[in-house]
């Protein structure tokens, strides 16, 4: 493969007089006349000017966190209200205690006369009309355990302003039982009798091609042999495809009033059947699955409240009865579950009562909430609108329903970010979840404003940037089951088009329409989706002119060249995402399905992904932090507790501003590092990594930020800044994508491929997965599906329910590596779209990678072939535990001598295809000049504050300053009268300590292996006779470099502490021990106490060569 070189210039190597003319030269060349119109700001001094302040809502928003913050100024009216569930986040996971709460509103801080005063047994409320403004509000919150009702005290007093101006969004109406006796007369899914008329008026003028083709499917539909047989409660009604036909039905029933649809078997005795059937069955306590799952809990809701005007008494009042046991499922899903059967056993309360005492666990809504929880609890959420002036049970689930939806509405992300990556996303979020949920509580209770909450309007704008006009990509970074190649999301109704109507965003709009010019939605179109746009009309297009934006709350940067819903963005433009999430990586127990992917960047120039992380669809190396471009300490990186968040915030952006010709962020990611004593874990975490972070192997990580610098919206700086108290290795990893071509296609119902089962020699074959969808047309794509079709007007129109997991396979020399090495520490590549049978070519954008930081300073490692996922420090190998699309390589580049601080300087310069290479001039550690290939363009970056002639110059520690003297004290958890009981001290798993032995603790190796050599003690003979032969040749190299010799101590002495009790009073008689260690010689200790204590003994006994350990 041809391969332009990229001109590289390092001052170091030049001597004397020379390198000092190329400097000068430089400089005078960005100081000429052809080049000042294209510079950027010679004054952009980016400092405490461009920096951020950490929102109050970014705090604890692992769990429900304590909303609004204190010292906030809002700017709806009233704010949503939501606190912690526990009065500690930290034990949310271990204090599953069944709690109510009081809480109080006051204008005055002593609370001698409160506005509100109720007890609530939720930790949401939104049920207010609107406060005073451009005034001091105090609120607090009262925890009482429901078993003894002992009261365990007050939270903290929080403080929050109502800004002039604010939204104005009454919710008293919420708990008016006159409106909502109204409000849940039926019909009121979607449309009520007095606006049937208008609605089927609209559908007959706007909808010339779906409306009749559902009124066509639902007439051929009474002609099928299961609907023309007598219903029963023993036939299988638990069956998508006859659900969606039920519902179908139902709706042009009760919208045309024709009588003929409710001839015997009519829609109504088929919905009576279904719901015995989902009675008789416990499906209304068994574990959803999958989207199509949902569409029988639709049928049941959509249906009860269409027909009821159909149904007898005794029809109705089996199915309320269906939509009660759902309700009082849904119920336990969202807010508090029986402690009999809060075990993971699956029993069933087969009476259906869910009597107490209840248990509170971390999966549920009032916590952190699982996905597959949220599913059911959506679910259930139609049921209880469907009946919410019918049953107790229905009405309970309708109220606490309308608090989640206001007060926290997506448990997986928040304002500016949802926490699963785009498959996830597209299925979680968009795909009969939280957005068709809330659209259907919206078009069905106009009068609740759920249009007025800020939430779906700031993540319309964010699923913008994250999926550009035109996107496509290799794996999904930033979660499980991401698409691979051509994501087409936005052309969806259930995606792009109910976003951008719901929000009222002409932008969004425009992303809708421009992705749907490039691929048709030709899916079927069905009651919901059908009716949304009555309600909500298509506002006009506008194009999106901001190119960047920052999402504090959810801790996203985005950035692009050209309007994301436009063409050019992706196609001909450049852009990146970046990630700093201050919930972390939320990778718990089944709660998501994130990754440990924090300061990681997505990249893409000229219609082609320039980076590959991750790994698809769902597999243990996607997870793990070096599977990503993040930073290591000693070969180690991210990891969290796996149940509740033992911090704040993990990640926080620390800086960020749009500037004529360039976009600067910041971010730290100190917290999210294994710096303290926890069992790490997590969904699908592997538990070799698990086990080498716990017990808090990093505690001695003081520093680990990144400052990414998008220049002339074209290239990429990148400057790591790392630090600890002890010597240590440094790494920034880099990922090398592959470079695909076509040859040919094979379509096949096959199953996936095994982990294990893919031939990475070029060329090999590669498997693309399709994911499971509700409505996916059979000629998407050309795969085979199990399909009904039918036919109007010559076009043939597909619906798939539940169906196989389906996979494409493509044969023959697909991906190549195409690394060139520049230097040592310097590369190209190139990296192309995948490609498709619609796109067989597709062009390839060669991308430079420029190390700036002296290369003596650095080791670098290339990881490719079969090694590709193998961590070189740690020896972690997750080959066998990943999925079919491998990087090509993966850069390990490191400080060469550790160090107790160390930086990286990256430029990453992709260019068009057929443009020459750029010149990347190393000037100093901290200084880089970048010209274009037409010498038209160029820049002098540096993040040395004395470089004062550099057209754009980082002050570092101003940009920390800045950040820190903006943030208000952290939102304590909890008032001090409240008993606080600490995050557990989880018994760490085999392998895992508080503190291992690493090279820097050896103050004198060489003085310290004489003495063990000699046995002249007998800790030191003990020691001798348990090293390897291995490591006693090692040693025994008098030559050997004290770093080589603290690295085999290191390794031998954490074997032997790992090993058991190496204690014996004999042995260590002549040892002075320290106060901490003689109080621990009687105990009897294991696990990683046992590890610890085993240090502590031989810290003792070489006092003058170990140095001591933080406690």
């Amino acid at each position: 493969m041809n391969m332009k070189r990229v001109k590289l210039a390092r001052l170091d190597s030049i001597s004397g007089s020379v390198g000092a003319t190329l400097i000068t030269k430089h400089l005078s060349f960005l100081a000429g006349a052809a080049c000042i119109a294209a510079q950027l700001s010679a004054a952009s001094l980016l400092s405490s000017n461009a920096t951020l302040p950490l929102p109050p809502a970014a705090e604890w928003n692992l769990v429900v966190p304590f909303r609004p913050g204190d010292g906030e100024t809002v700017s709806l009216n009233p704010p949503r209200f939501s606190w912690c569930y526990t009065p500690t986040p930290q034990t949310a996971a271990t204090d599953r205690r069944d709690l109510t709460f009081r809480l109080q509103l006051s204008y005055e801080s002593n609370f001698t006369s409160s506005f509100l005063d109720l007890t609530n047994d939720s930790n949401l409320f939104n049920a207010l009309a609107p406060l005073q403004t451009n005034q001091a509000v105090f609120w607090r919150v009262g925890y009482i355990v429901v078993t003894n009702g002992s009261f365990l005290g007050w939270s903290a007093t929080r403080r929050f302003t109502v800004a002039p101006g604010a939204t104005e969004w009454d919710r008293s109406l919420y708990t008016n039982e006159t409106w909502l006796a109204s409000a849940g007369a039926h019909p009121h899914f979607l449309f009520r009798a007095t606006n049937r008329a208008a609605v089927l008026a609209w559908l007959e003028t706007n909808e010339p091609v779906w409306w009749p083709y559902n009124k066509t499917f639902a007439s051929n539909i009474l002609a099928e042999s299961w609907w023309t047989n007598a219903p029963s409660r023993t036939h299988n009604y638990n069956d998508p495809a006859k659900a969606l036909k039920l519902a179908t039905v139902a709706l042009v029933r009760a919208l045309t009033q024709e009588s003929h649809w409710t001839n015997y078997p009519g829609p109504q005795d088929h919905l009576e059947a279904l719901a015995q059937y989902f009675t008789d069955h416990f499906l209304d306590q068994k574990d959803i699955n999958l989207h199509s799952d949902m569409l029988v809990w639709q049928a049941l809701a959509y249906g009860y409240d269409w027909l009821y005007q159909d149904m007898t008494a005794a029809q109705r009042s089996n199915v309320l009865f269906a939509i009660e046991s759902a309700c009082a499922a849904g119920r336990c899903h969202l807010f508090k579950t029986p402690v009999k059967f809060d075990n993971g056993t699956g029993n069933l309360d087969t009476n259906r009562v869910y009597a107490g005492p209840y248990s509170v666990s971390y999966w549920h809504g009032g916590k952190q909430f699982n996905s597959h929880a949220h599913l059911f609890w959506t679910a259930a959420s139609w049921m209880a609108l469907a009946g919410l002036a019918d049953g107790p049970r229905a009405r309970e689930l309708f109220e606490h329903t309308l608090h989640y939806l206001i007060g926290k509405t997506y448990p997986l992300g928040g304002e500016g970010g949802f926490n699963q990556g785009r498959g996830y996303l597209a299925a979680g979020v968009f795909l009969k979840g939280s957005l068709l949920n809330y659209l259907n509580y919206a078009a069905s209770l106009p009068e609740l404003h759920l249009e007025r909450s800020p939430f779906w309007k700031t993540n319309a704008d964010w699923v913008a940037r994250l999926l550009p006009v035109g996107w496509s990509e290799q794996n999904d970074p930033w979660g499980d089951d991401g698409p691979f190649g051509r994501v087409n999301y936005w052309n969806r109704r259930f995606f792009g088009r109910d976003l951008a109507l719901f929000t009222q965003s002409g932008a969004a709009y425009q992303h809708h329409l421009n992705e749907l010019a490039l691929a048709p939605d030709d899916s079927a179109n069905y009651f919901d989706e059908l009716l949304f746009p009555y309600h909500f009309p298509p506002p006009a297009p506008v194009t999106n002119t901001a190119l960047a934006n920052a999402y504090l709350e959810e801790g996203w940067v985005m950035g692009a060249s050209a309007p994301v819903n436009t063409h050019e963005a992706f196609t001909n433009g450049v852009g990146f995402i970046f990630q700093a999430r201050p919930r972390g990586a939320q990778s718990s127990q089944g709660t998501g399905h994130a990754h440990l992917s924090d300061l990681s960047y997505q990249l893409w120039a000229y219609g082609a992904p320039i980076t590959d992380a991750g790994d698809a669809p769902m597999n243990k190396y996607a997870k793990v932090a070096w599977a990503h471009y993040t930073l290591l300490v000693d070969g180690l990186g991210q990891a969290q507790w796996a149940e509740a968040p033992l911090e704040p915030y993990y990640c926080r952006l620390l800086a960020f501003t749009n500037g004529a010709h360039f976009t600067y962020c910041a971010a730290d990611a100190t917290r999210a590092y294994a710096r303290s004593n926890f069992a790490a874990g997590g969904w699908i975490v592997p538990s070799q990594y698990a086990a080498l972070h716990s017990g808090g192997p990093l505690a001695k990580v003081t520093k680990v930020q990144r400052h990414l610098l998008f220049a002339r919206r074209k290239y990429f700086v990148v400057y790591d800044d790392l630090a600890a108290t002890r010597n240590s290795t440094f790494t920034m990893v880099y990922q090398v994508p592959w470079v695909y071509s076509w040859a040919g296609s094979n379509y096949n119902m096959m199953p996936k491929a095994p982990a294990n089962g893919l031939n990475l020699a070029t060329p090999h074959r590669i498997w693309w997965p399709f994911w499971r969808t509700n409505e996916l047309p059979s000629t998407a794509n050309g795969e085979l599906l199990e399909v009904w079709t039918n036919s109007l007007g010559g076009t043939n129109l597909c619906y798939r329910g539940n169906v196989y997991e389906t996979n494409r396979w493509w044969e023959g020399p697909l991906g190549s590596n195409s690394v060139t090495l520049l230097d040592k520490a310097s590369f190209s590549y190139e990296a192309n779209s995948v490609p498709t049978a619609q796109q067989t070519n597709t062009a390839s954008v060669t991308t430079y990678v420029y190390q700036v930081v002296d290369p003596a300073l650095l080791a670098v490692t290339n990881m490719s072939g079969t090694s590709v996922r193998k961590n070189p420090i740690t020896g972690e190998d997750y080959g066998s535990q990943s999925g079919a699309h491998p990087r090509g390589s993966v850069f390990w580049i490191s400080n060469r001598n550790p160090t107790t601080n160390f930086h990286f300087l990256t430029v990453i310069y992709p260019t068009k295809p057929g443009e020459a290479a750029p010149t990347i001039t190393r000037i100093d550690d901290w200084t880089v000049a970048v010209t274009n290939s037409a010498g038209t363009e160029g820049d002098l970056i540096s993040f040395d504050t004395n470089r004062t002639n550099a057209t754009l110059l980082v002050d570092l520690a101003g940009v920390v300053a800045g950040s820190q003297s903006l943030d208000a004290p952290i939102d304590p958890p909890a008032d001090t009268t409240v008993p606080i009981t600490p995050p557990p001290a989880k018994p760490a798993p085999p392998g895992a300590m508080t503190k291992l032995f690493d090279y820097g603790d050896f103050t004198n190796p060489i003085a310290l292996v004489a003495k063990i050599r000699a046995q002249a003690d007998p800790v030191s003979q003990f020691l001798w006779e348990q090293f390897t032969p291995s490591a006693k040749a090692a040693l025994s190299v008098l030559t050997a470099k004290p770093a080589d010799v603290g690295t085999t101590l290191s390794t031998e002495m954490n074997r032997i502490i790992r090993s058991g009790t190496i204690y014996d009073s004999q042995r260590f008689a002549a040892v002075v021990f320290s106060a901490k260690t003689r109080s621990l010689l009687t105990q009897r200790l294991e696990g990683a106490q046992l590890v610890r204590f085993n240090r502590m003994l031989i810290e003792d006994a070489y006092p003058q060569e170990i140095g001591p350990s933080e406690n």
